[in-house]
């Protein structure tokens, strides 16, 4: 018989993060024994772990891209190979709190858990997953059945990181294996200080005009041999080109973030950045 299970080693790991801007309900990131999931024995079965996030409570009053969630790991053992797991990205009306409504899927993103995540914060890339403004965002990490052996033993001990530290909003979970079918605080089943450690990362989506104009830096202007055109990395360039006053192509090459323009003679010329998120076209001057 399944049930609701406690972890036994403890981790302390401090943060680290580079985004653009960062939200989370968690008071530490500290990685600390007393993390639960349903299983026997220590072997885990299917979990599935929430956070709800209100996007205006956190001062984000725009559309939402989510670039990235960090989740901490007490333990994962007996999964060398690694194991399948899937962080989805979900939207909600904020006027019908989840877990009381059943919230709207943007993106499923496949993940993989090994042994080497055991005691660390782990950085999942996020693409394609943009929530609108005024919106509660959910964010869930789980994995299916047991792992089993040959024999039909289950061998996975899979507890993801926690602390009793503090948090500003409930921790939910769900698991069939334990009768947990729809998503529930996990306080509620009687482990009030098993507090999930998640950051989820994001930033106000690209569009074009002002944005990509943001986004994208054209230098030096005027420009005498080298002109240097620095794209982020996650926007994807389809095309760059550089024509003159009366519309021709001058031929020259993008490659590696510059254009040469040491053989084009003085004068302005219009540049056009093509990306997956619109068009820049931007007025240079060769020296």
């Amino acid at each position: 018989m399944k049930k609701i299970i406690l972890s036994l080693a403890v981790f302390s790991m401090a943060f680290v993060s580079n985004a653009q801007e960062d939200i989370t309900h968690s008071a530490s990131t500290d990685i600390v024994a007393g993390s639960v999931a349903c299983g026997n024995g220590g072997i885990t079965s299917d979990n599935v772990y929430y956070r709800a996030f209100n996007l205006n409570d956190f001062g984000i009053t725009t559309d939402w891209e989510v670039t990235n969630v960090q989740l901490g790991w007490e333990t994962v053992s007996g999964v060398p190979g690694g194991y399948p797991a899937v962080i989805t990205i979900w939207e909600n009306d904020p006027a019908f709190p989840f877990p009381d409504t059943t919230p709207t899927m943007i993106a499923e993103i496949p993940v993989n858990l090994d042994d080497a995540m055991t005691g660390l914060l782990v950085d999942f890339p996020i693409t394609g997953a943009i929530v609108a403004a005024d919106t509660e965002l959910i964010v869930s990490i789980g994995w299916a059945s047991d792992v089993i052996d040959d024999g039909g033993n289950g061998v996975a001990s899979i507890f993801i990181g926690s602390n009793p530290a503090g948090q500003t909003g409930p921790t939910y979970i769900s698991s069939n294996g334990c009768g947990l079918v729809a998503p529930g605080d996990i306080a509620d089943i009687g482990f009030p200080d098993m507090h999930l450690v998640m950051t989820v990362t994001g930033q106000e989506p690209l569009s074009v005009g002002d944005n990509l104009a943001d986004a994208i830096s054209v230098f030096p202007v005027p420009a005498i041999d080298v002109l240097n055109v620095k794209v982020p990395s996650n926007i994807e360039v389809t095309e760059v080109t550089l024509h003159d006053l009366l519309g021709k192509n001058t031929g020259v090459v993008y490659s590696n973030g510059t254009i040469n323009v040491s053989d084009l003679s003085r004068g302005v010329y219009m540049l056009t950045v093509k990306t997956a998120e619109g068009t820049l076209t931007q007025k240079v001057v060769k020296k």
